[in-house]
């Protein structure tokens, strides 16, 4: 395979660019097809599969998903060595971007297989949580000194191979690059290809897997120059908005550092949001600023975290007084604001408040209806 090509029985596998001899970390870092294809077949085949199934390859994770499909995976006894030649890069097997994820985030939690959740918590109208999902451990795939091991090789592939365009300074980052022919009537198109990425970071002490995929990309199907760059941007406006999760290196620093979380403005009048809007320093998107309309929806929602200057946006309801909603929905969540704003919020509406504490507010809890309401601000 020192020329590009190597031919097995009846099959030639195709390095794009041929690598001559390397060592494995340099075929793995350069996505060499023939090296991976001869590391799978050193394999025994049923110890190939299994690693293939225990990883969730063609089984549903269970999400709380509709719908969700199992990709595709040959049975056992139909798994033969051409079939584990072309799995060991990506051929003949289909799996979700949601398995990918998985296998990565497997990488990342050192071996350790966990089901996968849509949702993390959830609260209640005064802002407490009434459930949260723990994260629960299916199996365990392979050895913490294997994953450690496959996280160094990851880290290679973007700092000296394929997904160097995923590279992120001060940060990092494990991932692979993925140049698949699409599957079209049971056989592989030359023109029709799925680009991608996935990876997680920082490598050393991961917090977030990622899976990056373009459907037919137009002008380049190389994962490497199409998906990563966008994967790398992504982790860069994360990673911006998480300081108190991911420490960056002293003096760097990404675009739109500056992130704010957005408040509850439903129940308000626009007059008061546009008072607020300017602390915080977004963008309105309508320009009636002495409106006395209720807002009951806003985009983006309450505790998105955003740049400032970004467009908020919000429907109305033409009520002329708000103290008379009663709706849970109208009434705004003041959880993890400060006291005194809280109740200038409140007066300006003219609830009555009930203040205990001070801080921050922890909790509150509305009584009464109309002009009787009446809402208890707990603070700490």
């Amino acid at each position: 395979g020192l020329n590009g090509t190597q031919q097995y029985k009846d099959h030639t596998i195709i390095d794009d660019h041929p690598l001559g001899r390397v060592t494995f970390r340099e075929a793995f870092a350069k996505s060499s097809n023939i090296v991976l294809s001869n590391l799978a077949l050193r394999l025994p085949g049923n110890s190939f599969y299994k690693y293939i199934r225990d990883f969730g390859i063609g089984i549903n994770t269970a999400i709380e998903l509709p719908g969700e499909v199992s990709g595709r995976l040959r049975k056992v006894e139909q798994f033969n060595a051409s079939a584990q030649m072309f799995a060991g890069f990506g051929y003949g097997i289909a799996l979700t971007p949601l398995q990918l994820a998985m296998v990565y985030a497997t990488v990342a939690n050192k071996g350790a297989l966990y089901k996968p959740y849509v949702v993390k918590n959830i609260f209640n109208s005064e802002g407490e949580r009434m459930r949260q999902v723990v994260p629960t451990k299916v199996r365990n795939v392979i050895t913490a000194e294997t994953a450690e091991k496959l996280s160094r090789l990851l880290v290679n592939v973007v700092d000296n191979g394929t997904g160097i365009n995923a590279k992120i300074n001060g940060i990092k980052v494990a991932g692979k690059t993925g140049t698949a022919q699409q599957l079209v009537d049971g056989s592989y198109k030359n023109k029709q290809y799925t680009a991608s990425f996935a990876g997680f970071f920082p490598a050393d002490n991961p917090k977030l897997a990622m899976v990056v995929i373009l459907d037919k990309p137009q002008n380049n199907y190389y994962g490497g120059s199409v998906a990563a760059p966008i994967f790398r941007n992504i982790a860069q406006r994360w990673i911006s908005l998480q300081p108190d999760v991911i420490r960056l290196p002293k003096g760097k620093s990404f675009v739109h550092t500056d992130s704010v979380v957005v408040p509850n403005f439903r129940g308000m009048f626009l007059s008061d949001a546009y008072s607020l809007m300017r602390i915080y320093g977004f963008t309105p998107a309508t320009k009636d600023s002495t409106s006395r309309k209720v807002i009951v929806r806003q985009d983006p929602a309450p505790r998105t975290k955003v740049y400032k200057g970004t467009t908020i946006y919000f429907g109305f309801d033409n009520m002329d007084d708000v103290s008379s909603l009663t709706a849970e929905v109208l009434r705004p969540n003041f959880v993890g604001m400060s006291a005194r704003r809280a109740v200038n919020i409140l007066h300006s509406k003219g609830i009555r408040v009930v203040l205990k504490g001070s801080g921050k507010v922890s909790q509150q809890l509305w009584s009464g209806s109309g002009k009787n309401l009446v809402c208890t601000l707990h603070c700490k």
